[in-house]
């Protein structure tokens, strides 16, 4: 993350998350946590805009309906460097 950056938090992890408090403080790092999306369309809209969010970095698989369950589910469920698996629905 660049320096001043903010990383917003929208998943629940299974076990405590350390940060390095040092390292925030000094590079100016926001860090914050949401549940359900609540009221960051706007900000994250910004982020987006701007370039400070990219979001195609986020993308690991695109896949067809047909193949959701092994290509998309188990993906998930099995590989952890994916992230975003977008869906093709029409062709």
């Amino acid at each position: 993350m660049k320096n001043g950056g903010t990383a917003l938090l929208v998943a629940l992890f299974g076990k405590p998350v350390t940060t390095n408090a040092f390292d925030q403080v000094v590079r100016e790092i926001t860090i914050k946590g949401t549940i359900a999306y609540r009221n960051i369309f706007p900000e994250v809209i910004q982020l987006i805009h701007t370039g400070r969010m990219p979001v195609e970095k986020l993308v690991t698989a695109r896949i067809e309906l047909e193949n959701i369950v092994e290509d998309g589910f188990e993906a998930l469920l099995n590989n952890p460097t994916q992230v975003k698996i977008l869906v093709k629905i029409a062709k």
